[in-house]
């Protein structure tokens, strides 16, 4: 069970969608004092985000809460339901002018569905320590060769139809370093070969293109970022794959996310801190106008 602190009443936030990623959100927008409503047609489901989260307001239709509320009144909207029920969901919802965040994938849909200028892809990784160190280009971006990602086998857990499916549903995370440095040079996707356990192609800029490749694996479970000085971790603070005491500072970090994590204050929390707070046209949120979807279109499916 997460007891939050007092919320604040003005700022309510509308989650559609209680899977099991609702859960990060939730803890992330009670940390920030959000009014926190969930949408979840299953009652199971509500039962439960309702025991772990007690301050929340759970609904069991989009139509209940248009009934009840002014969307526009809402400071955020975030959509975490799959892309195959997107469809549906984006006749019902009325057009907003609410800030909305979009769990991964997105769809062409998505592009023509929300305004540009309010809508942010949840590319939260991008506020771990390794993205903020990218951000202010305290990396050397000139020497990165290659990106590459091992994920485990989900097995019976697998949410998508393939493996497959679900290593491209992973491939925002993959990309999310090299969109930090390159998204505003409209960068582009090229696929170029697809197998059950193993997608590659090319990240393509004006002047570059880098390799990358997503994975399953059966162990080593990371982002590394390959240059010509070393391979470094981007999950882990760029850490260099070869240096001294790197499993040791590896598990510390992992433990540490962990308890971050549990208790709302992970890089969901920076994300949520930041639309929160957000004013479009100052330099505190440069990050996160990185993460607007007129920039992240090339990710579409």
């Amino acid at each position: 069970m997460f007891i939050s602190s007092s919320s604040d009443s003005n700022k309510i936030h509308l989650i559609i969608g209680g899977g099991y990623v609702s859960e990060f959100h939730i803890r992330a927008s009670l940390a920030n004092k959000f009014r926190v409503f969930v949408v979840e047609i299953d009652l199971p489901k509500r039962m439960y985000l309702k025991y772990l989260f007690p301050n929340i307001f759970v609904y069991s239709s989009i139509k209940k809460v248009i009934d009840e509320f002014d969307l526009n009144t809402f400071e955020l909207i975030s959509i975490l339901i799959p892309i195959h029920y997107r469809k549906d969901l984006y006749k019902e919802l009325p057009a907003v002018n609410s800030k909305v965040l979009l769990e991964k994938p997105i769809t062409s849909q998505c592009l023509k569905k929300f305004n540009h200028n309010t809508t942010f892809i949840c590319l939260n990784q991008a506020y771990n320590k390794a993205g903020f160190l990218i951000n202010k280009s305290l990396f050397d971006n000139k020497s990165i060769q290659k990106i590459s990602t091992s994920r485990p086998n989900p097995k019976n857990l697998l949410r998508q139809n393939t493996l497959s499916d679900y290593l491209f549903d992973y491939l925002p995370h993959t990309l999310t370093p090299l969109h930090l440095i390159y998204g505003n040079e409209k960068p582009s996707i090229k696929i170029k070969k697809t197998k059950e356990e193993k997608i590659s192609g090319l990240f393509l800029t004006g002047e570059r293109e880098i390799p990358f490749e997503v994975s399953i694996s059966e162990n080593d479970f990371d982002t590394f970022i390959h240059t010509s000085k070393g391979k470094y971790s981007y999950d882990n603070s760029l850490l260099e794959k070869n240096s001294n005491l790197y499993k040791f500072k590896k598990n510390l970090f992992t433990l540490t996310n962990i308890i971050k994590n549990q208790w709302g204050y992970s890089t969901m929390y920076n994300l949520y801190y930041d639309l929160k707070n957000y004013l479009p046209d100052s330099e505190k949120f440069n990050l996160l106008n990185k993460l607007l979807i007129k920039s992240c279109s090339y990710f579409a499916q």
